[in-house]
């Protein structure tokens, strides 16, 4: 592990071990989640007393952190917090619903510009396999999401500036700790709220889509003339319009997610259903629309769903 450069050759980094459990974990909203728990930390005899007590969360957005307890035993000074804090993260969400998150804790040393190192400390759990969930309250609930390991890391960041402080050497590959949730989106929520939509009104254009005959001559007007189909196409499509908006705003995201490919192939059957109505009733002859009564593209409504959805699929996973 790679530590600071300092101006003294002789200077070795600090480690400072430090802990973490998780009681608490809500999104808020698309890139905020907010986090309570505890945070402790084992400072050796050796550490000089000017070494600052404490760490810094760099994400977190007006954090309240308190400390409960302190003693001292023959080696190590013990330091608990508590902390509530809101962390602001940049989340993939390019594979929603089926998308998984990392929520991090990234841990500072007060004193970042020294050459001090936070290490896990492992002694203080009973466990260390991500799998076992060590750092996470066993009681832990989180709707919507699975829950599937937690663990520590450390990651090499880069700073291109020194934070105004001319002593602050370790700009470049300093290994930072970072406590690591990993969170699988469970889809059956989203199924249920959104996909539901989707389903309903493509079951309800192949409908339309069946129904679309030629007048009979014996005056029993039981199908829809093409302006009456291409209205419900309308109504169909404003529907879907409405449901993508509520969607988008939920989840704020400057790209395009997976399920905005379900609307985007409804629109486009919404738009084939309609065209065919209007070719069908029209007075020019193509053959394979005319053909038994628009039979041939019944027959490709739903082949054509599918293969959209699959090239889709592809694409993005």
């Amino acid at each position: 592990m790679q530590s600071r450069k300092s101006e003294n050759p002789k200077d070795s980094p600090l480690y400072i071990p430090t802990g973490v459990f998780v009681q608490s974990l809500e999104f808020e909203d698309a890139n905020d989640v907010f986090i309570t728990g505890y945070i402790w930390q084992k400072y050796d005899k050796n550490i000089p007393q000017n070494v600052s007590r404490g760490f810094i969360l760099p994400e977190a957005v007006d954090p309240n952190v308190t400390e409960i307890h302190r003693h001292q035993d023959q080696n190590f000074e013990v330091i608990v917090w508590y902390f509530e804090a809101k962390l602001r993260e940049n989340f993939d969400y390019s594979k929603y619903p089926f998308d998984v998150k990392d929520v991090w804790i990234r841990l500072w040393p007060k004193d970042f510009y020294k050459n001090i190192i936070l290490t896990p400390d492992f002694d203080a759990y009973d466990l260390m396999v991500p799998t076992s969930l060590p750092g996470l309250a066993e009681d832990f609930v989180l709707p919507g999401w699975d829950i599937k390991s937690s663990f520590f890391q450390y990651k090499l960041n880069n700073y291109n500036t020194n934070f105004g402080l001319n002593s602050y050497i370790g700009q470049d590959n300093f290994p930072e700790l970072y406590f690591t949730v990993v969170l699988q989106r469970n889809f059956i929520n989203v199924l249920i709220s959104n996909m539901m939509i989707i389903i309903v009104v493509l079951l309800l254009l192949f409908c339309i889509q069946i129904l679309i005959i030629k007048h009979k001559e014996s005056g029993e007007n039981q199908d829809f003339t093409a302006l009456e189909i291409v209205s419900a196409c309308g109504a169909f499509l404003f529907i879907v319009i409405i449901d993508q908006i509520n969607l988008r705003q939920k989840i704020i995201t400057a790209g395009i997610i997976y399920l905005d490919y379900f609307y985007f192939i409804l629109y486009i059957m919404i738009l084939l259903v309609a065209i065919n109505a209007i070719l069908f009733a029209s007075n020019i002859k193509i053959d394979w629309i005319d053909y038994k009564n628009n039979l041939i593209p019944k027959l490709l409504y739903w082949p054509t769903n599918l293969a959209l959805l699959l090239l889709v699929t592809m694409l993005v996973f």
